[in-house]
């Protein structure tokens, strides 16, 4: 209904159109309304298994319902993408697949094991990952559940025959190997973009973040897109604004991401985060232009916008001028400035023209005037 009401209108602005899949966590307890299988922990303090917000990577009835929502966007020609988020578990459940770890990696288990029931094999595997602090066993369960999210992936894309070039989520922290996701994995599955999540981190866990991405991507020969999230809780750092912070770890993370040069696109969470943070401190008006900044950033330094445009304050914090660049050799028609009346901003007045055009390597430059409201004049 979505993806009738909003792909005409995209569509006529030249705008491409995704649809995504929450795949394996739907909210409001909407799992058990569908009667998925839950994915399961080990919770020795309530039960010995506890149900969780996520279903189970084994669940063939969330699998097929996927799978028919991919179908349907494949066969839409208003979808130019198709995406999957959450597809991969909580940090520490899943054990109801234990039983099937234990075969695939050879784990070894306690003598008798082989008799027991499932559950109280999935009970055994449940206690020793979550209480035993068995190192190795545990990296290995991290890597074969990553292998069963890939593995699910693929198997999509193939029953499915899908072509849309898909996309993918995986979490920033370590990759998302706590999780069960490795983005090698999934690209290796036949995914075509991977968009790594950069944020509910802290300033110090970012700069983790991009200390371990870097090390872990070490070419860039597959598609990596960087996110942020737009949300003034997120976004503590180097500045008291966090719109500021937002373009600062923007730019960090698609300059960092690969070892050589830059992510291969930029994207942003959420536009709904954005319409609700006018309750938090920062309109939706002002995210709206922070996270075009970034974007506008981006495509300049990757070659695909052929000017960008500098703006100065002169000593009085009244005036000022605007330079407008063209980087390339070739001639700019139908240039257009406007301004934008954010939440500081009393009144601008200038001298741009309503449209104007550059030539290969020109530099003009326009002066204004602005009025800031008395609230922000400090």
């Amino acid at each position: 209904e979505n993806l009738a009401l909003m792909a005409p209108h995209l569509k006529s602005n030249g705008i491409q159109v995704g649809a995504y899949a929450m795949c394996y966590y739907t909210p409001e307890n909407g799992k058990n309304l569908a009667g998925y299988d839950p994915s399961l922990i080990f919770n020795a303090a309530t039960a010995p298994l506890a149900d969780t917000r996520f279903i189970s990577l084994s669940s063939e009835q969330r699998y097929q319902d996927i799978l028919r929502l991919a179908k349907a966007w494949q066969a839409n020609p208003s979808v130019d993408y198709i995406g999957l988020d959450f597809i991969r578990t909580g940090e520490g459940d899943g054990c109801e697949n234990g039983p099937e770890f234990i075969d695939e990696m050879n784990i070894p288990t306690p003598s008798g094991y082989a008799s027991w029931s499932r559950m109280e094999q999935v009970k055994w595997v449940g206690r020793h990952l979550r209480l035993d602090d068995d190192a190795k066993t545990i990296l290995k369960w991290r890597g074969w559940r990553a292998h069963k999210v890939a593995s699910i992936l693929n198997r999509l894309l193939v029953e499915g025959r899908i072509t849309t070039p898909t996309w993918v989520f995986t979490l920033g922290w370590e990759h998302g190997k706590q999780h069960g996701q490795d983005p090698d994995m999934v690209f290796d599955a036949g995914a075509f973009i991977d968009a790594a999540m950069l944020y509910e981190a802290s300033e110090a866990q970012f700069r983790n973040l991009m200390d371990q991405w870097p090390a872990y991507m070490r070419d860039n020969r597959n598609n990596v897109i960087i996110g942020n999230s737009a949300d003034v809780r997120l976004l503590d750092g180097r500045s008291e604004n966090p719109a500021v912070e937002y373009l600062y770890r923007t730019r960090v993370g698609w300059r960092g991401i690969y070892r050589e040069g830059p992510s291969k696109g930029v994207f942003f969470h959420d536009l709904s985060r954005a319409l609700w943070s006018t309750k938090r401190g920062l309109s939706t008006l002002e995210w709206a232009l922070v996270v075009g900044a970034s974007q506008s950033l981006f495509r300049n330094e990757v070659g695909v916008l052929p000017y960008r445009a500098t703006l100065a304050f002169n000593a009085d914090r009244r005036t000022g001028a605007i330079k407008v660049i063209n980087d390339g050799n070739r001639r700019i028609d139908r240039l257009t400035m406007g301004f934008v009346p954010t939440a500081a901003w009393a009144k601008v007045s200038d001298n741009v023209p309503k449209v104007f055009s550059l030539a290969p390597k020109e530099t003009v430059t326009f002066t204004f005037s602005a009025t800031v409201k008395p609230d922000f004049d400090d």
